[in-house]
């Protein structure tokens, strides 16, 4: 972690002296949560250097706001709606969501799956919008959520386009712990998933994020002239059901409407 979130450990009297300064870590903590979906006190302390009830103040205050949430099982504090709402009146300023509307429809009736559309947001993936299966059993709908970018399928999309550079620096700063057994563990595996997308135009993800699930995805070619949101979509569903053939249908209908959301971004 960066120097910048070393700094002494102040008692509270110190704190109510210097608001700025308490202004300043509540900052560092949201912006950690573009680097990893969820921080405990214990981390946050860490991080700031200050001690853990001076932490669990700030990350309360985050709550108060909306900016975080806490997990009632973990105890650990999640993204809140009121960063999911900032970042979702950024993104609607190039109606990426509005372009993809009618291929997240599209591909649930044709695959018969869950569908969403994902945007890259630091090392993570944001599952921003998304239409459910009509089936009793099915992959949910995960709209808000944030994975680690380079662990699943729309991620892997996404970053197949990117320079070395910035790949590197996504894995770098991958979590410590794998999301299931499955998730890739290796950079030359990595490297090879990435080179599967430039080569086909798609990725896939078999029980990398959740034990059972199985995703495919394709990314959204940037609007020609214009600042660009990195999306891709994805469609996901139970492994049984996932075969190869599946698969590589789905990668096809993937492509089809990622560049259909791509002319209508273009046309906007």
């Amino acid at each position: 972690m960066s120097e910048l979130l070393r700094s002494s450990s102040p008692d509270s009297e110190s704190e109510v002296r210097n608001p700025i300064q308490s202004v300043d870590r509540a900052l560092l903590l949201i912006r950690e949560f573009l680097r990893s979906p969820s921080i405990t006190v214990s981390a946050a302390a860490e991080k700031l250097g200050v001690s853990k009830s001076t932490a669990h103040r700030l990350l309360a205050m985050l709550q108060l706001h909306g900016f975080v949430r806490q997990d009632t099982r973990s105890k650990a504090y999640l993204g809140g709606t009121t960063l999911f709402d900032i970042g979702l009146a950024m993104i609607n300023k190039l109606d990426i969501r509005g372009a993809a509307v009618p291929s997240l429809q599209a591909l649930v009736e044709v695959t018969g799956e869950t569908a969403h559309l994902v945007v890259l947001q630091d090392s993570n993936v944001l599952f921003l919008d998304g239409r459910e299966g009509p089936r009793a059993l099915r992959a949910g709908l995960r709209i808000g959520a944030t994975l680690p970018a380079q662990w699943t399928a729309g991620g892997r999309a996404i970053l197949a386009g990117m320079p070395a550079s910035r790949i590197r620096e996504i894995w770098e700063n991958r979590p410590s712990t794998p999301l299931t057994a499955r998730s890739n563990s290796s950079w030359r595996e990595f490297e090879a998933q990435l080179e599967h997308v430039r080569e086909t135009g798609w990725a896939s993800n078999s029980e990398e994020t959740e034990d059972g699930l199985c995703a495919v995805a394709a990314p959204i070619a940037e609007p020609a002239g214009r600042d660009a949101v990195r999306a891709a979509l994805v469609v996901a569903g139970p492994v049984t059901r996932m075969t190869d053939d599946r698969i590589a249908n789905t990668a096809k209908e993937l492509i089809r409407e990622t560049s259909r959301v791509a002319d209508r971004l273009n046309a906007a």
